[in-house]
């Protein structure tokens, strides 16, 4: 069955923040409006559960400051692509410089790839990444790879589509330049994230061709 990118996220909070009222203690405002405390044995669970990796050389106070505000701020972390949310940014808007079609044949699979294949893609329309198309113009191949905590992730190989595809031209920032500006502020944390499925957090615009591929 094809399927076509619905979006491709930033991730959006879903609440109001929490307020830190000291250290090991914190309390949230729900969307009721009522606080309810957070105590260490929360701020633990909510640790164990999200997998943040703290430096050991941390004292506890530290830890759990740190804890607090990731936990103030827990509504923009995703655990699993049902909880990832479309950017609040422009869409982007796909234009081709040629009519030309692009089909090509799906790659073989094994049969538990198909079957993880598969999963992958179910997870994706129930969260409302990708959609079902009629389109029969595009098509481009799915495979999996494996990734550095052993589990696999569905790769669309786009190569063809690229080639027919307007470039955006943006001036990116090097990463020297970025780094040496950070390091002039004399940082006490250097922090870094790994958005969840990026991708698939851009909005595409609707006058968009659909980008295709197949299951």
């Amino acid at each position: 069955m094809p399927f076509i990118h619905k979006y491709a996220s930033q991730v959006t909070s879903r609440g109001r923040p929490d307020k830190v009222t000291d250290v090991g203690v914190a309390s949230r405002v729900t969307d009721r409006g009522v606080a309810r405390a957070v105590n260490q044995n929360d701020l633990d669970r909510f640790h164990a559960e999200y997998g943040f990796k703290l430096s050991p050389q941390l004292d506890d106070a530290q830890r759990y400051q740190i804890l607090e505000m990731l936990h103030r701020y827990k509504s923009v972390f995703a655990c699993d692509m049902t909880e990832i949310k479309l950017s609040k940014g422009e869409p982007m808007k796909v234009e081709l410089h040629s009519n030309h079609k692009m089909f090509k044949r799906q790659y073989r699979l094994s049969e538990p790839d198909k079957v993880e294949m598969n999963r992958q893609i179910q997870q994706m329309e129930t969260s409302g990444v990708i959609e079902p198309s009629s389109c029969s113009y595009y098509n481009s191949p799915t495979y999996l790879v494996m990734k550095k905590n052993g589990q696999k992730r569905m790769v669309v190989d786009l190569c063809g589509v690229n080639s027919l595809i307007i470039p955006t031209l943006v001036q990116l920032p090097q990463i020297e330049e970025l780094l040496e500006t950070a390091s002039c502020s004399k940082p006490w944390y250097l922090t870094t994230f790994d958005i969840l499925s990026a991708f698939y957090q851009i909005g595409l615009h609707e006058e968009s061709p659909d980008v295709i591929y197949r299951s």
